[in-house]
């Protein structure tokens, strides 16, 4: 895809854990796929002291973790697992939106102004957006399985989903049609950093369909440089790397 981002899987299965100690240095956008009960243990907390945060699915979940890193490890306490997808944001596209999204398709369900807009996208079966022009780069995550065709300079072609699947998303204008036996849902985020610095962000921002209490963030720890590389835990699976494919 671009060098902006790098979108990983993390998945535990129920009463997995904990995982090994890792590290997060690098601004990052989580989105729950299932609902799952977990223990986050920061590295200066104590097992008894280690937050119990409750994931619903679709949850959008923002962490400046550039500016505030952690060290931390999770365990699963759902019988279900634990299905998520990490996005690493790095550095800011050469385009940006001059303003958010306005498509009666496309509802704004999500925004850290300095860094990304989440739009949720649903479809029932056959049903077709009109034709929406992206000023943006981003992504696409699939939030069910399905099948879209997407139509663009009047080319049209298939593209299969699983959930969790991501899409990379280009300048464009396109036209989405749900050619799924079902209904189709998905989050279109965009990348919306701006190449000059805005300072100092809050460190954490949440979403949750169901409104209930934000998640709590483990301890932070002090700055340092990121990673060259994946995060090193069997947790984390790389889904689409800097350069990668989808």
């Amino acid at each position: 895809l671009t060098p902006y981002y790098r979108i990983m899987r993390i998945e535990l299965k129920p009463d997995q854990g904990p995982t090994q100690w890792h590290r997060h240095a690098q601004d990052s956008l989580y989105i729950g796929l299932n609902d799952a009960h977990l223990t986050v243990q920061g590295s200066e907390q104590t097992l008894k002291g280690a937050s119990q945060p409750h994931w619903t699915n679709r949850t959008i979940l923002f962490k400046n973790h550039k500016s505030d890193p952690i060290i931390h490890q999770v365990r699963c306490n759902s019988e279900g697992g634990f299905d998520c997808v990490d996005v690493e944001i790095y550095e800011p596209p050469p385009l940006k939106a001059a303003q958010p999204l306005q498509e009666r398709s496309h509802e704004l369900v999500f925004e850290e102004k300095h860094q990304v807009r989440v739009y949720q996208v649903r479809l029932q079966a056959g049903e077709t957006t009109p034709e929406v022009r992206y000023d943006f780069f981003g992504f696409l995550v699939a939030l069910t399985d399905g099948k879209l065709g997407l139509t663009k300079d009047g080319r049209t072609w298939e593209r299969s989903f699983d959930l969790g699947a991501a899409e990379g998303m280009e300048p464009c204008s396109l036209i989405l049609r749900n050619q799924g036996p079902g209904a189709f849902r998905c989050y279109v985020v965009e990348l919306c950093r701006s190449r000059v610095d805005t300072g100092r962000r809050p460190p954490i921002l949440c979403w949750q369909p169901s409104g209930l209490e934000p998640l709590s963030p483990s301890a932070p720890q002090p700055p340092s440089a990121p990673p060259s590389r994946p995060l090193g835990s069997s947790a984390h699976r790389l889904e689409i790397g800097e350069g990668g494919e989808v």
